[in-house]
Order: C-alpha cells, then structure tokens, then sequence
C-alpha cells in the first residue's frame, strides 16, 4: 500500500510539473512573439517616417498635437533676376509637442536666370506698376509681384469698363470661346444642388469658376480681369445704381409682358432686343426686389477672427450671397443663375470679401480651407486647398483686389469729404469703408441705420439653396446680429445727401466723435 501510494503521488507531481512547465514555456513564447512583433511594427513606422521625411518633409502629428503638413510653394516672387517662394508649417493642438512652440515659415531662391537688359524699371519698395497684359504689379522685398487686379465696377476707367463689356459679350456670342463659356454653365447646372453650395465648397468652388470665366475672357483679350460690383455702397437704392444702366448690364425685366417674354430685360446689350439670348435660347429675367445689406453690416461681418471662421462663411453665404440672388431676382433666382452677367460680378464681390477677411493675418489665410485635400465637384480634379489662397492659384495665376480698406493703416477723416461738394461719390464711399475697418463692431451696430431686407423674407433663396432647418435657424439668428439696432426715424434723423439716402446711414456718424443719442431701440 505504501509503495503503491508513492508511486501515485509521484505520478501526479510529475504530471502537475509537466503541465506548470509546458504553461510557462506557452506563455514566454508568447511575450516572445509580441515583442517581436512590437519591434518589426516599431521598425517599420521609424522606417516608414524616416522616408515620408526625407520625401516630402512632412513632420508626423502626435495624437495630442504636433505640426501639421508643409503648406505649397507659393508662386516665385519674380521670374528672373531672382525671387523667393515660402511654405509653411503651424503647430496643431497642444503646442507642447512643438519643438518650437510656434509655425514655421521657411523659403527658398527661385527664378534665377538672369533678365534682359532694359527688361524694367527698377524696383523701390511699395512701388507700383503696371505688368504685361494690364496685371498690377507692386515692388516688395525688392521684387515685382503682380497680380491680375479685379476693381469695382462702377469705380472703374470708362475705357476699361467698356472694353470688359464687349469682350464678356464676344465670350457668349462667338465661338470656339461660347462653346467653353457654355460647358461652364452646364457645368454650374450640373452641381448647383450638391456641395458648391455648402461650406465644404462654396467659397473656393466659386473662387475656381471665376477663373475659368477670367481665363476665357483673356483668351480674347488678356488685359480684361473680371470686375466686381459692391451693391452694399447702393443697399437703399439698389436699383439706381449705375450698374443697372444700358452701358452696364442692362436694367429690369418687364413683368408686365406675359407669355415667354415676362420679365425679360429689354435695355442694354444683353437684353431681348439686342438680339442676346441664354445658352437655351430663352431672353434673360430679372425681377428686382427689396434691398439690400449695407456697408456697416458688411464692415461687421469681416470682423469675425479666424476661430469664428462658422460664423463668418455662414452669414456670406446666406445673408450676402443668398439673400442677393434672389433680390436680384428673375434667372438670379434659379438653377440657372449663372446665366445673368450679373452673377460673375456679384460673386466676385463675394470672393473679394473673402479675399479682404483672409489678408487680415496668415490664421484667416489658413481657416479651414488651406489643409482640406478633397476635390472640387466637377472641376476636373483640382482640391479645395489648390484654391483657398487666391495669391497662389494653380497655374502661377495670382488675383488682388481692390481694397478700399487696405489703402492706409489709420483710419481717414471722411467729414471734410461729406461736406465737399466736389467730392467724387466713389471716394466718400472708400473713405467710409477704410473708416469702418478700424471702427469696434459694437459701436458700428450702434450707427442709426435704415432697415434692409432681412433673410427671413429671402426664404425663396433659402429653398433654391437647400438650406437645411438647422443652418437656417443659424443664418437668420446671424442676420439678426446685423440688423440696425436703432433706425433713423427713431432718431429723429434725415438723410440730407444722395450718398446717405443711397447708404441709408449718415455717412458722417461713421466718425467716433459725431454719434447722435437715441433713446428707442428697434
């Protein structure tokens, strides 16, 4: 019995030790492998970092933050004689795992050859000339930069005005160049109810369609740029402006004529009797309606900072692009908007307002658009980072324009201009733009302003747009925020000038030291 007892406990110890050590040779195993692996996956990422650095010398992000991708080249500064190109850099998230706790902008040397001789004036700092084919050229850090310049309309040289006019007609009239025009609009048409009129899109989507439209035009003559047409200087009396002359666009549609000539413009060169037709044949529509936002509400709009980019995008797309079209009213008011010549002009305005918010400061530079990789909806493959900076355009193009508010960097008394009868109308409105610029929100809300069409009687734009609940609750709470807070028949005030009643503000109240004190709000 003894023995056959030991025999048993011994058995099962060697089983029990068996068992022990085979568990404890499974498990090292596995740690084994695990940290093999961790070492080949380590490798392989310190392998595959080392090359994206050395191939596109992008730093890696850490999960709480780090830098983020390199920026494009920017165009050369010169084409010969030597210029500089810059790239940057910013710190994402937690600046902690920056190494310097800042962005980076570094440049290189481009454009060495030499120039011919006599090839131009010589450079001054802050320098200005005009470039081949009438581009714009200024002189800064001892090179000429150019860029093709985009004025207001009605501000413009008669002669250039004209000479844009003509050739906008030839581009719809004549081939091979109606033929491009056309496939634009088709084009427009196409992706009117997507995203190029949704934030992902918008801006930059319009930016590249304005181009094409510039490019075509310059194929007939490369000294035309597309103009812009600034309807806040004219909100009260949007309909007088010179715009709307034979000269210009053409005028109102007749919606007293029934049939398929209601509402058709019978006055300038686009209009039913001069023979021009859309792309289907049918005359072109405008019904105008209301008015429209003033300068002050346009003033505050360009005061939101880079972090309040929602805000900023929301109220141009709604309350100055939206509400606009369909004020315009008639083929502004449809999927075929594109059709009006109109449309090129006030969408330049548009890009012209994000053109002036994003020169602010290298962070409204880059707000959201500048490391968006996606596509642009139909437009052959470019993305939405290729055009968010309208300095560096696929091409080498670069397009400015004329700002009124970056004409000085102090503000400019306008209260001799009021009252200067000699004054051009053009310049007082300027000098009141410049004004605003350096005038707090707070106290430009508080100027006594006429009311204007609010984007709550704009739902007809809100449809066409496929405007969701939920950005429209937005959008109207943003046009709210810019309404007039005091009128000025509250205030007991008159509008003595055609500049004010055109405004729908004394122009003059602009000026801190002159503010009349009301005691009823709207």
């Amino acid at each position: 019995y003894v023995r056959r007892r030991t025999v048993i406990r011994r058995r099962s110890y060697v089983r029990r030790r068996t068992i022990v050590r085979r568990r404890s040779y499974v498990r090292r195993r596995a740690v084994v492998r695990r940290r093999a692996t961790v070492r080949r996956r380590s490798s392989v990422r310190r392998r595959t970092y080392v090359r994206r650095r050395s191939s596109s010398r992008r730093r890696a992000v850490t999960p709480g933050g780090g830098y983020s991708m390199w920026s494009e080249w920017t165009a050369c500064s010169a084409t010969c004689g030597g210029g500089v190109q810059y790239r940057a850099r910013c710190c994402v998230g937690s600046s902690t795992y920056c190494a310097t706790r800042q962005d980076i902008t570094v440049r290189q040397a481009c454009g060495l050859a030499a120039c011919p001789t006599g090839s131009g004036p010589v450079c001054v700092e802050g320098a200005s000339r005009k470039g081949p084919c009438n581009t714009h050229c200024v002189c800064s850090g001892n090179q000429w930069r150019c860029c093709r310049l985009r004025q207001e309309v009605t501000s413009m040289n008669a002669g250039d005005r004209e000479t844009f006019f003509r050739t906008f007609r030839t581009m719809t009239t004549r081939e091979p160049h109606r033929s491009r025009y056309r496939a634009l609009l088709a084009r427009h048409r196409a992706q009117f109810d997507g995203t190029i009129h949704q934030q992902s899109e918008f801006l930059p989507w319009h930016r590249w369609y304005l181009l094409q439209v510039e490019d075509i035009l310059r194929q007939i003559n490369c000294s035309v740029t597309l103009p812009f047409f600034d309807w806040s200087a004219h909100s009260h009396r949007p309909w007088s402006a010179p715009v709307w002359l034979s000269n210009y666009v053409g005028g109102n549609g007749d919606c007293s004529l029934s049939g398929s000539r209601r509402c058709c413009v019978q006055t300038g060169r686009f209009s039913i009797n001069q023979g021009w037709r859309r792309s289907d044949g049918q005359c072109l529509r405008r019904e105008f309606d209301g008015t429209l936002p003033d300068m002050p509400a346009v003033a505050v709009v360009l005061r939101n900072t880079p972090a309040n980019f929602n805000r900023f995008e929301t109220t141009v797309r709604g309350t100055l692009h939206d509400g606009p079209h369909c004020a315009f009213g008639g083929d502004m008011c449809s999927e075929r908007s594109a059709e009006d010549p109109i449309f090129n002009l006030h969408h330049a305005f548009i890009d012209a307002l994000w053109y002036r918010w994003q020169t602010r400061s290298v962070q409204h530079l880059r707000a959201y658009f500048a490391y968006r990789t996606t596509p642009l909806s139909g437009a052959g493959g470019v993305t939405v980072r290729d055009y968010h900076n309208s300095g560096s355009l696929p091409g080498g193009v670069s397009i400015c324009y004329e700002d009124p508010t970056a004409r000085s960097r102090a503000p400019v008394t306008i209260h001799t201009l009021t009252q200067a009868s000699t004054a051009p109308s053009s310049t007082v409105v300027n000098a009141a733009q410049n004004v605003l610029s350096h005038v707090p929100a707070s106290k430009i809300l508080g100027i006594p302003r006429e009311k204007y069409t609010s984007l709550t009687r704009r739902s007809k734009a809100l449809r066409l747009f496929h405007v969701s609940s939920a950005e429209r609750a937005r959008m109207v709470r943003y046009d709210k925020l810019l309404a007039p807070k005091r009128t000025t028949s509250q205030c007991g005030l008159t509008l003595p000038t055609a500049l004010d009643r055109r405004a729908g503000f004394r122009v003059e109240y602009i000026a801190a030291a002159k503010r009349p004190k009301c005691r009823k709000r709207v």
